[in-house]
């Protein structure tokens, strides 16, 4: 009889691109720490990323949270999870900072007759900071090869023109706990996109041509809209903005933009708020699924952002129109002409009831 071989000892491993000595620092608004994975073969997964950095700010930590993301190769989100700045307990203290997270199994790919591969991965964490809190993360230039970038994930990345590399380091194993360690929170999925409007059956309402002339931020004001011809019974079930948001200090996930539908009456048929987090730091078409609501023929959407200097969102207008439909206001009683005409590139879709069958 043949002894069947002995199981692989467990093994665990820090990946890393430096050498534990910092040659600086430095703390990134409205950005992120960008750092390159190199996996051996096999299967891993991620278990700890650790943070060679310093907290500055208040004597004791804010309440807030930083984020540490896994992104493909392309630097799209594919899992992220929140930590609290906690973790940083002490002011100014730089240390290696561990940063327990559960068991993440890393993508890979079977590759015809090997082992399987992985696949290129980053690892990015973002402290949204500002004046009053933040991180210092040390970063070292000893590696002659740069594994680091800046930004956000979801974002086109910034090569780091001195070639150095971030002291984020990420800690995997072949051999997960058989039961996930409790208290170390969860990995989340990102956003998916929506089904496109055509493609889900809906009808769009627009003003503009797509081509943005400019954008504009009106502090405690929003762009209005003005929408015609909708079809009789249709139902408001999805807008579309072309924007970004800008500023620092503030969580994306839980700020929001108050968003108004009503009639020419000024009469109120929905209310709701819009998260920060559907907009980047780049400007582009944004989705946002609203429950659907009745709406008359004629129709307007007023969208408050609560802005000030460190956090809004830029609304991106058309100059290329025969006749405005748009305003500015901070409520749906409360709305100015523009100084110029123009049109926000802000987009309506309706649903319209099928015909009953004969």
């Amino acid at each position: 009889m043949i002894a069947a071989a002995p199981p692989a000892a467990p093994e665990t491993i820090v990946l890393k691109h430096d050498d534990g000595s910092k040659d600086g620092e430095r703390s990134l608004g409205a950005s992120g720490h960008f750092v390159k994975l190199q996996c051996p073969q096999g299967k891993w997964w991620l278990s700890e990323v650790r943070i060679y950095g310093a907290r500055y700010g208040t004597p004791e930590p804010p309440l807030d949270q930083f984020t540490i993301t896994l992104c493909d190769n392309e630097f799209k989100t594919l899992k992220y999870i929140k930590k609290p700045y906690s973790i940083f307990s002490e002011r100014g203290a730089w240390r290696d900072y561990p940063v327990p997270v559960p068991p993440l199994e890393l993508p890979t790919r079977q590759v015809a007759g090997k082992e399987l591969e992985p696949l290129a991965l980053w690892i990015n964490v973002a402290f949204n900071p500002s004046s009053t809190k933040g991180v210092y993360v040390g970063y070292d230039n000893s590696d002659l090869e740069c594994f680091s970038k800046t930004g956000l994930p979801d974002h086109t990345p910034a090569e780091i023109p001195d070639k150095y590399n971030w002291m984020i380091r990420v800690v995997i194993t072949n051999s997960p706990p058989q039961q996930a360690p409790v208290g170390l929170g969860e990995w989340l999925e990102p956003r998916r996109p929506l089904v496109p409007w055509d493609k889900a059956g809906l009808i769009e309402l627009k003003n503009d041509d797509g081509e943005s002339d400019g954008k504009q931020s009106m502090g405690a004001a929003g762009p209005a809209v003005r929408f015609q011809n909708a079809p009789e019974g249709a139902k408001l079930a999805r807008l579309r903005l072309y924007g970004s948001r800008y500023g620092s200090g503030y969580d994306p996930e839980t700020t929001y933009a108050d968003y108004y539908v009503y009639d020419d009456g000024l009469r109120l048929i929905q209310t709701g708020r819009i998260p920060y987090a559907l907009f980047t730091y780049q400007e582009r078409w944004v989705d946002v699924p609203l429950k659907p609501v009745q709406v008359p023929g004629a129709f307007s959407v007023l969208i408050n952002p609560s802005a000030h200097q460190y956090k809004g969102i830029y609304f991106h207008y058309d100059k290329d129109v025969a006749a405005a439909h748009s305003k500015y206001g901070r409520m749906p009683e409360e709305t100015s002409d523009l100084e110029e005409p123009w049109d926000w590139m802000i987009r309506a879709y309706v649903e319209v009831p099928k015909p009953a069958a004969q």
